[in-house]
């Protein structure tokens, strides 16, 4: 028996990553004989947003608020440990970014195979040089670099040509095929996800403004939270709006909310897959969304 560790950046987080990881790590506890470890970088003293299974071993780091530089060294050293305590053989790295503290590990712990899980469109922070060397570095040292897309499989090849570890694994449906079927009386409009400017939601919000104007039987309701929120609410309170463009906390069950949705829109500038489209798919709700890599 194997023990497969996956090393996250925040599990109390709602968000895509924490979903998908969750789906995973679910699912590989349900069906395999592996023991599964789930470690977080930060979160410490919170539940994780998506629940995990029972059989499934749970921590988070220890806070360190000195310098970036010995957090960091700090951070290197409670992961060797963790990994060593637990006899780890497998560590998957949910987020590229994370890679700063395993790669010296490499050298460190050889035994162990490192999985580098990239969740964002490789196209995603190209101006961003630490990631991009961080990115590099995974490729070329890690014993598999997992993409969500064939395109971004290509895209990574054509970049390195030498690396052959480079695999493509789709996200999981969060929800299978629903039997309900799709409510045609339904006027209203969702979107689910964090208010980042990279999911769009405030070219979202400009459309709902145009859009619920001429169509007033229409409402747009909008599920998470972020940065952005009390800056879109200020535009839809200019707008007059506020009885047709609502704002709700991210949720765990979305069910009810696609059950009486008449369409999905996914705003968004980038995604590295977007399980909300398997979700909205899955419960017949047709999608809008922009043509984005990949």
């Amino acid at each position: 028996m194997r023990r497969i560790c996956f090393f996250t950046g925040n599990m109390s987080e709602g968000g895509g990553v924490e979903r998908a990881t969750q789906l995973l790590v679910n699912q590989l506890a349900l069906e395999t004989n592996e023991e599964i470890y789930v470690l977080s970088k930060s979160g410490m003293g919170k539940l994780p947003f998506f629940p995990l299974s029972s059989k499934i071993h749970y921590s988070t780091f220890h806070k360190h608020n000195s310098c970036r530089g010995i957090s960091i060294l700090y951070d290197v050293f409670q992961l060797y440990r963790y990994l060593w305590h637990n006899h780890i053989d497998i560590l998957v790295v949910v987020e590229i970014s994370l890679s700063i503290f395993t790669l010296i590990l490499q050298i460190i712990l050889p035994h162990i195979k490192y999985v580098y899980w990239e969740h964002f469109c490789v196209l995603f922070d190209n101006h961003n040089r630490r990631l991009c060397r961080l990115r590099s570095f995974a490729l070329r040292y890690g014993d598999a670099y997992v993409t969500l897309t064939n395109q971004d499989k290509d895209f990574l090849s054509k970049k390195f040509p030498k690396q052959k570890n480079i695999r493509t694994i789709p996200n999981i449906a969060p929800y299978p095929l629903q039997a309900n079927i799709y409510d045609k009386s339904s006027c209203t409009i969702i979107t689910l996800g964090n208010l980042l400017p990279e999911k769009g939601s405030d070219l979202a919000v400009q459309t709902a403004i145009k859009l619920l104007k001429r169509y007033p039987k229409w409402k747009w309701e909008f599920y998470g939270d972020g940065p952005l929120l009390e800056i879109l609410k200020k535009k839809v309170a200019i707008s007059g709006c506020e009885e047709k463009i609502n704002f709700h906390a991210r949720t765990k069950d979305v069910s009810h909310i696609y059950s009486k949705a008449a369409i999905y829109v996914l705003p968004s500038r980038s995604e590295g897959f977007g399980l909300v489209l398997l979700e909205a798919m899955a419960f017949h709700v047709p999608v809008v969304a922009f043509d984005v890599p990949f």
